[in-house]
């Protein structure tokens, strides 16, 4: 499963999501992930303006949270023609027993940006 965010009010519709969507997931990994979320939104909406869409210019967050996230990861990568290691920045957001909850940027053009953040299983 994922979520596309490209606005606040896509961020305020997932909040209200998240504690039943992670309702296993301890509170402050909750608010890490959603903090993230949060940071990466007010960054897009500030540059490029809120009253856009995943389409729009500026781009999206996109967080997966279905138990294969990295599966899912890679098919997005496949599908924007992304390479594993064209992320422009990476960040741990939190840790969980099954994982480590990641957000990752990447520039796909001058006004084009996607943001995934899923959880990358411990090796």
């Amino acid at each position: 499963m994922f979520c596309k965010i490209a606005n606040h009010l896509d961020l305020e519709l997932f909040q209200d999501e998240l504690s039943v969507v992670f309702a296993e997931m301890p509170e402050e990994n909750r608010k890490a992930i959603s903090e993230s979320a949060e940071a990466f939104v007010a960054v897009l909406c500030d540059e490029y303006g809120e009253k856009r869409n995943s389409e729009s210019v500026g781009g999206f967050v996109m967080l997966l949270y279905a138990p294969n996230g990295e599966d899912q990861r890679e098919k997005i990568l496949s599908y924007y023609n992304l390479t594993e290691e064209s992320y422009e920045y990476r960040d741990l957001v939190c840790r969980d027993g099954n994982g480590d909850w990641v957000a990752e940027l990447f520039v796909m053009s001058t006004d084009y940006n996607l943001v995934l953040l899923y959880r990358r299983a411990y090796e």
